[in-house]
């Protein structure tokens, strides 16, 4: 077999890269219709429907059970592995094609899909965190400029904070010549 040369690898991985950018246009597009299904439905609680004990509008499971945070792993007892392994064949009965993480509240044991149940609403102590990061200003000079190509094949200028490393870290972005969000295939610095 022939061995390929420079020109034929780097053409193979930019095709490798062009896909993995298409699934992840795609992989945003689902996550965003589920986003806006969730606002017209009306999907979304209120912190005050939470702590009354309304169950998640997703998947109608609980969201506060008050049965405490699973131990780590590795110190669960017989009985709570047990419990622990039903819990978990379950959710992944519920979500065998949701094809998401999962989440849950500090605290409760219920598992809960990032494609199916809308997140919790902050607390206000969480909302003022955040609204601090937010607000923080970022030195000019603590910013790496780079030249995204998208799905699209437009470059687009982007900058992401130097403390992100060397690469490039989002999979999407919004593409101002097309109007939609785009999978980036390439990011040069």
């Amino acid at each position: 077999m022939a061995r390929m040369t420079d020109e034929q690898r780097e053409q193979k991985a930019l095709l490798r890269a062009r896909r993995a950018a298409e699934a992840a246009e795609e992989e945003d597009r689902r996550t965003e219709e589920r986003r806006q299904q969730w606002q017209r439905e009306g999907a979304y609680m209120s912190r005050a429907e939470m702590e009354a004990g309304e169950p998640c509008r997703g998947c109608g499971q609980p969201l506060l059970d008050g049965m405490g945070g699973w131990p780590p792993l590795l110190q669960l007892t017989p009985e709570q592995r047990a419990e622990y392994d039903r819990a978990d064949t379950a959710f992944r009965e519920r979500h065998a094609d949701c094809r998401a993480g999962r989440w849950s509240l500090s605290g409760h044991r219920t598992s809960h899909c990032f494609y199916c149940c809308p997140p919790p609403p902050m607390s206000v102590r969480q909302a003022e965190q955040v609204a601090r990061i937010l607000s923080a200003r970022v030195r000019s000079e603590d910013l790496d400029a780079w030249d995204l190509t998208l799905t699209c094949d437009h470059v687009v200028p982007c900058t992401q904070h130097r403390d992100n490393g060397n690469r490039y870290s989002a999979a999407v972005t919004d593409c101002p010549t097309c109007g939609r969000r785009r999978g980036v295939v390439t990011a040069r610095a």
